[in-house]
């Protein structure tokens, strides 16, 4: 069985990683997302949260199972048994800094492979961007799943 790996802080999940997920979903046999934890983050959802939103997000993918992890990317991988890293690519910034840290991980996992997917529909949003809309009381209902519209 072909598997991959689509991590994330997910803080909050967008529109923009279903549609990354629906892609990986379509081509691969099981995708697992991880909800990592990013060190230099500062959270607005807790790990519950995060965790509760994902897993909702996601329940009508049923080739997708969604698990959190608080070590590396590549022993995320390797503990998941893929070498298959999805990556969601907004513009040619995200393609720049993937392929920065496709270099970094190779260190670590030296068969690490890369797949991008390019966002057709949500180029344009981001959590950071989420966060400070909901902070400003704008509409944020049209970038995220419809179950993560009660944390904000």
């Amino acid at each position: 069985m072909e598997k991959c790996v689509f991590a994330g802080s997910f803080d909050p999940i967008t529109n923009g990683h279903l549609e990354v997920i629906k892609k990986a979903s379509q081509t691969y046999e099981q995708v697992t997302v991880g909800i990592l934890v990013n060190w230099d983050k500062n959270y607005y959802l807790t790990k519950e949260q995060r965790i509760e939103s994902v897993t909702d997000a996601l329940s009508f993918l049923p080739n997708v199972v969604v698990k959190y992890y608080d070590g590396t990317l590549t022993d995320f991988l390797k503990q998941e048994n893929t070498n298959i890293f999805v990556r969601g690519i907004r513009n040619i910034k995200d393609l720049e800094y993937e392929n920065m840290c496709k270099e970094y991980h190779k260190q670590f996992m030296p068969d690490i492979r890369y797949v991008y997917f390019y966002l057709e529909e949500y180029k344009s949003i981001s959590s950071s961007l989420i966060k400070q809309m909901a902070k400003n009381g704008e509409d944020i209902s049209p970038l995220v799943p419809k179950n993560v519209i009660k944390y904000f």
